[in-house]
């Protein structure tokens, strides 16, 4: 489980509009949006043809994931989640627990690019449970290690934190 460091600090600087203070030690706890080209390729065709996906992962390991298809039609994904630092580089593991619309379980990585404006995640996750026979990707295979990468660079997603 992601342990929450607390820091308490002053700043005598004006922030410029639109910007928002980060805690990188909060991993991918936060609102994030992915569109178009964005949103992985594997989601943009059939059978899902996802057009868009907002994303908001709570403070108390829950999540909401909003999920638009081409025709507007949204489904909502619900749940709770664990991450935790890989080790690697700036990857990290995530562990979802999906209770909306069914019940099933996906593991995989993000990585949160920091210093892009505006922020930018890498994110690869594959369910497990439902079991597809299929190894979901990890750490030290990097992005695109989904089902021993066979998968390519088709389910890796990148979005866009929002403030």
């Amino acid at each position: 489980m992601l342990t929450i460091l607390l820091a308490f600090g002053f700043a005598s600087c004006e922030k410029e509009e639109g910007e928002f203070e980060i805690d990188k030690t909060q991993g991918v706890i936060g609102r994030w949006y992915s569109a178009g080209e964005d949103v992985a390729p594997i989601l943009r065709g059939r059978p899902f043809f996802t057009d868009s996906i907002y994303a908001e992962m709570r403070a108390d390991f829950t999540f909401r994931v909003e999920s638009y298809d081409a025709a507007r039609v949204m489904t909502l994904f619900t749940g709770t989640f664990s991450q935790r630092q890989s080790g690697v580089g700036e990857i990290w593991n995530i562990t979802l627990h999906q209770n909306v619309p069914f019940a099933g379980v996906a593991e995989g990585i993000f990585m949160i690019h920091w210093n892009e404006k505006p922020i930018r995640m890498q994110y690869e996750v594959l369910q497990t449970t439902p079991a597809l026979g299929l190894a979901p990707p990890t750490a030290a295979g990097g992005f695109g290690s989904s089902a021993g990468g066979a998968l390519g660079l088709a389910n890796v997603q990148v979005f866009r934190r929002l403030p």
